[in-house]
């Protein structure tokens, strides 16, 4: 009896710790999200699903939606057609490519608010380099974020200069473990390269390639800090995502209520997006 109770015990802290950190909130969240209320008083009165019906005939709401779906989408796309041919390329050995490894890692482990403060001042209207370069060969000056058809898109560009030296360590990892006699065996039989990489790197990568897609689908929906600082949703909610929504109806509006149904539907569209994604995909990676 006593050997059936330990492994039970052993996993008890974990339990509990779980429990306290992740399901309890997510209870009270669901909890906040049916009642109406304030930062200062959580949940005065019993609405049921208003906040829901209201989040939903919120223009504001429908856009940054539609922005959060943009943004991840671009965002993981860039990440893996930069990320594998990157590190095909880096994994060769040489000096040259262990510096530019560290180059391109390093943006990775700087701090979010530094580097948004330094593309702010870069894409600056007026006084950044990038509109003086433009300038300076005759083109015109972008709003990069004053622009509401642009400053999506050049916020996307300053997450994936961050995050492209980490998604491109793990690729690496991958690569520098691939099987050498198969690469050889094709050598030998003078198998065209472009066959090479779609027909045995790729398969070969796919577990990495998932697990990639995956981790920057969530970090990406889960955007705040370069959107903070750099746009604050701005110009016209265009790169208002689901998560300043949810800031702005806690701090600005105080609509406790409203931000915990913001919170409630982001976890829904993470967990639907991530349930497609192994369902259509999973198949498609090889293990072996």
């Amino acid at each position: 009896m006593k050997n059936k109770i330990k492994p039970y015990l052993l996993i008890l802290p974990s339990i509990i710790i779980f429990l306290l950190f992740s399901i309890l909130p997510l209870i009270y969240m669901f909890y906040l999200s049916i009642h109406k209320g304030s930062i200062v008083k959580p949940a005065i009165e019993f609405i049921g699903f208003k906040n829901y019906q209201e989040l939903f005939l919120d223009p504001s709401f429908i856009e940054a939606i539609q922005n959060t779906f943009y943004y991840a989408g671009i965002f993981v796309l860039s990440i893996v057609l930069i990320s594998i041919p990157l590190s095909l390329w880096l994994s060769k050995n040489g000096s040259i490519y262990k510096i530019t490894t560290s180059f391109i890692f390093s943006p990775h482990v700087t701090a979010i608010v530094s580097i948004a403060l330094i593309f702010t001042w870069i894409m600056d209207t007026e006084n950044g380099i990038l509109n003086w370069f433009l300038q300076l060969i005759g083109l015109e000056p972008i709003g990069w974020l004053t622009d509401s058809k642009v400053a999506l898109n050049s916020v996307i560009i300053v997450a994936v200069w961050k995050g492209i030296g980490y998604y491109t360590l793990i690729m690496m990892s991958s690569v520098t473990n691939l099987p050498q006699n198969i690469y050889e065996a094709c050598s030998i039989d003078n198998i065209p390269k472009h066959k090479v990489l779609r027909r045995i790197t790729l398969p070969l990568l796919s577990p990495t390639i998932f697990f990639i897609i995956i981790v920057a689908l969530i970090n990406s929906i889960q955007v705040f800090g370069t959107i903070n600082i750099m746009t604050q949703g701005g110009p016209a909610n265009s790169t208002t995502t689901l998560v300043y929504y949810l800031y702005e109806q806690t701090f600005k509006f105080s609509d406790i209520g409203g931000a915990a149904a913001t919170g409630i539907i982001l976890l829904l569209f993470l967990m639907i997006l991530s349930i497609l994604y192994f369902i259509l995909f999973s198949k498609r990676v090889h293990y072996k």
